[in-house]
C-alpha cells in the first residue's frame, strides 16, 4: 500500500495538471492491507472542476492503471455521496488514506 501512495504522491502535479485532481486517496483492501495479488486498487478522487468529461474520467482510469500496474476502481466525492447504503458509504470514508 505504501508503494501505491508513494506513486500517487510522486505524480500529484501531473494528476492536477492533466486531470484537475484536487485530492486522491486509496480505500478498500489496499488501505486495510488485505489485498491479494489480483486485487484491484480502489481510488477516491476529488477534482478542482465541477464536472469532468467522461473522456477525461476514462483517461484518468487508464493513466492510473498504467501507473500502478493494477486494475483501478475509481470513485469520486459525488459518487460516494450518492451511495444509498450507509454502511458502505461510511466504510469508504473511514478507510480512506490520502496520498
Amino acid at each position: 500500500m505504501e508503494d501505491i501512495l508513494k506513486i500517487l504522491k510522486e505524480h500529484k502535479d501531473e494528476l492536477r495538471k492533466n486531470f484537475s485532481v484536487k485530492r486522491i486517496g486509496v480505500f478498500g483492501s489496499y488501505a486495510r492491507r488485505e489485498e491479494a495479488e489480483k486485487s484491484d486498487v480502489d481510488i477516491y478522487v476529488e477534482f478542482y472542476v465541477e464536472e469532468l468529461t467522461l473522456e477525461k474520467y476514462l483517461k484518468l482510469i487508464e493513466y492510473l492503471e498504467a501507473l500502478l500496474g493494477k486494475k483501478v476502481d475509481l470513485i469520486t466525492k459525488d459518487g460516494v455521496e450518492t451511495i444509498r447504503i450507509p454502511y458502505i458509504k461510511e466504510s469508504i470514508k473511514r478507510g480512506l488514506i490520502y496520498a
